[in-house]
């Protein structure tokens, strides 16, 4: 296979040197890669050096794309090379962010690119045994798992041991996928973080929570000294101890129903444990990305990425918030998304409708100035008005004579009154009455009955109301309507992939 590289993060030298070492595989290109061109250069010289992440795009003979880095341009560079089809390997830092995981994911959903992440430390072989004595029931019950790490500040001020954000929680992210891997799916997170100075802190803790699972904590803290790490699996019939220090770590295991130290050297296949000392980080990782993940070789998946990712996040807002955080547990896709901000909007529209129904029922009222008298008659579309007459006379017009007629015909078993416009000016009353004698003596002529105790003089005011009061009521529940319709574009998003 043909690899490129993009990003400039030292944790992909060890692939890099491995694959140097192998006939097979080949590093062609590298881009963004900073300062590590001269170590690039010097394990794999065949190198070529791009100007540009879009040249990969055209290279022509690159199978797999290796991203380590967190700069924006790079972490961009991979979500176009991903968007065009080509297959990712993800060294994966805290830095790169939950959000740009997500987006991979999308367009891994789509079909477009595979994505695989590196968690090198479920490839080592003792952890490999570890794990399978869990699976086969050897330990019996897991009681608790928990993780100590000691890491290396970065200041070298003779201060205390201060560490940065980035540091905690890519150390973070890493365990939790151990913590994951041997435990199963936690739901809740509650993390603290103490001696905070600045933006620096001197010590973090997690615990990991979840139904019928063992509980696992975590551990990190400030060290001027060589790096540490501990590992404890307790179970009933024994705690078993992993530990670890310098760099490259060593891992030695202590074995409490046995009582024996296994380290590197005096490891063997018969031991409760295997674990070499000639362990080659960069061989293991090769061969995870050559083959399926399998229990021989338990490479982590994209959903393992993602799963870590949200305790990280969970931890940092549990310390945020100062309480347990549950997590989602759910795989992004563009379905679970897309009822992620429906929800949302739903309930902001509701929000919106209920206000609507409000400023319906109690405000709107205000602004109608009708009469009861001109409300019914309207409804019954019995108002005559002066365009049923001639101009400035009593006289019915032809139109005012049909409209009479209509209104003698369902005068019958009907209690409506009817409603002469008032007329304005000087002599509008007197035309007004004249106008009323003239319609009551049409509608007794129709044959309607009782006309002069239902027909009566008024103004004729607010007749924008109802037009207004229509598009009020259009505005209120139009929006929570189409919010609705919108709902079966549920069935067009794609459901998450495994």
């Amino acid at each position: 296979m043909n690899f490129a590289l993009l990003g400039d993060d030292p944790a992909v030298l060890p692939l890099v040197r491995a694959i140097a070492r192998h006939h097979q595989h080949r590093v062609e290109a590298a881009v963004l890669i900073g300062p590590l061109e001269r170590e690039l250069l010097r394990s794999a010289p065949g190198l070529r050096v791009l100007p540009s992440w879009d040249r990969l795009l055209t290279a022509g003979n690159i199978d797999i794309v290796l991203v380590c880095g967190v700069a924006e341009e790079t972490l961009e560079a991979a979500k176009q090379i991903a968007a065009a089809g080509m297959r990712l390997v993800i060294f994966p830092r805290s830095a790169q962010g939950s959000t740009w995981i997500y987006e991979l994911g999308l367009i891994r959903d789509e079909g477009r690119t595979s994505l695989a992440p590196v968690f090198f430390d479920r490839l080592r072989p003792a952890f490999r045994k570890l794990r399978e004595m869990i699976a086969s029931g050897e330990l019996g019950r897991l009681l608790y798992l928990q993780i100590d790490r000691e890491i290396v500040a970065h200041q070298a001020d003779g201060g205390p041991a201060l560490l940065t954000t980035d540091q905690i929680e890519d150390a973070l992210l890493h365990d939790a996928d151990l913590l994951r891997n041997l435990g199963g799916d936690y739901s809740r997170v509650s993390a603290v973080r103490s001696g905070i100075v600045g933006d620096r802190i001197a010590a973090a803790a997690a615990t990991l929570l979840g139904d019928q699972l063992p509980e696992a904590t975590w551990t990190a803290r400030g060290s001027d000294a060589a790096p540490r790490w501990k590992l404890v699996v307790a179970s009933e019939k024994g705690d078993i101890t992993v530990t670890a220090a310098g760099e490259p770590a060593q891992w030695s295991i202590d074995d409490a129903r046995r009582r024996m130290q296994t380290s590197a050297r005096e490891a063997s296949d018969s031991g409760p444990f295997i674990e070499l000392e000639t362990f080659d980080e960069g061989s293991q990782i090769l061969q995870s990305i050559e083959g399926p993940a399998s229990a021989a070789l338990p490479a982590a998946e994209w959903t393992d990425l993602v799963r870590a990712f949200e305790v990280v996040d969970a931890a940092r807002s549990s310390a945020r918030r100062r309480r347990a955080v549950d997590l989602h547990l759910e795989t992004t896709s563009e379905r679970n998304i897309f009822k992620s901000q429906m929800t949302a909007v739903g309930c902001l529209l509701l929000t919106f409708t209920l206000l609507g129904v409000v400023f319906l029922l109690l405000v709107m009222p205000l602004f109608d100035v009708r009469s009861r008298t001109q409300i019914e008659a309207d409804r019954a579309d019995a108002i005559i008005r002066a365009s049923d007459f001639a101009p400035a006379t009593a006289t019915v017009n032809t139109r005012g004579s049909k409209h009479l007629r209509d209104l003698a015909a369902r005068m019958e078993g009907n209690r409506f009154p009817i409603l002469i416009a008032e007329s304005k000016g000087p002599g509008g009353r007197q035309l007004g009455e004249r106008r009323r004698d003239a319609v009551v003596a049409l509608l007794k002529k129709e044959g309607a009955k009782e006309v002069a105790e239902r027909t009566q003089i008024g103004p004729v005011v607010g007749e924008w109301y109802p037009h207004v009061l229509q598009v009020v009521r259009i505005l209120a529940f139009a929006p929570l309507a189409l919010f609705l319709a919108l709902q079966v574009l549920v069935f067009l998003a794609r459901p998450a992939t495994k």
